[in-house]
């Protein structure tokens, strides 16, 4: 494995999400990790870009097929009535990606269990939002154009409502830490 740390650390969001009952789709997936970097100054070998539902990581799609492809990760295809859509789990050889990288496992476990308590129960709609504001304040130059209507320019489907309370709920969840 390339990227073993990042490798690990899926598995192990999965591993945690899946023993709270929480689903986890790919999209969310890409959003907790990207949070995960924000919220813990945690680097990784993921190069993320704002996409159709939030920051996306290429590289960690291709660690997922990778994960997929060694039965450490599987997924679930679901048609309802609670969850529609896929749902990633751990696989059958799933620890096999946690050996070489204890270290880097046990340095962020109690970070990595905080994020699944704080977001685990989010949707992946309400992650990409929370998401995008990450990636907006960070990576967008201040400009004339408040967060909320750049928010509405590129995602309109989110009214200014959801931005407002989205970018309240970030400020109560986010460490003080990550500011």
């Amino acid at each position: 494995m390339k990227r073993e740390k990042e490798s690990a650390l899926l598995v192990r969001i999965s591993e945690i999400m899946a023993q709270k009952g929480f689903e986890l789709s790919k999209t969310a997936l890409q959003q907790m990790v990207f949070i995960f970097q924000d919220f813990y100054s945690v680097i990784l070998n993921y190069t993320f870009r704002l996409f159709t539902y939030g920051p996306y990581s290429i590289e960690l799609i291709d660690d997922l097929d990778f994960l997929f492809s060694r039965d450490m990760l599987r997924v679930e295809y679901c048609q309802g009535p609670e969850h529609f859509g896929s749902k990633i789990l751990p696989g059958d050889r799933y620890r096999e990606a946690f050996i070489p990288c204890e270290d880097f496992l046990s340095r962020n476990n109690s970070n990595i269990r905080n994020l699944i308590d704080l977001l685990g129960k989010y949707s992946a709609r309400e992650l990409e939002l929370l998401g995008t504001i990450i990636y907006l304040e960070k990576n967008e130059p201040a400009s004339d154009i408040s967060l909320i209507e750049k928010i509405q320019i590129i995602k309109p489907y989110f009214t200014e409502s959801e931005i407002s309370c989205a970018e309240k709920e970030l400020g109560k969840i986010r460490p003080e830490s990550s500011y």
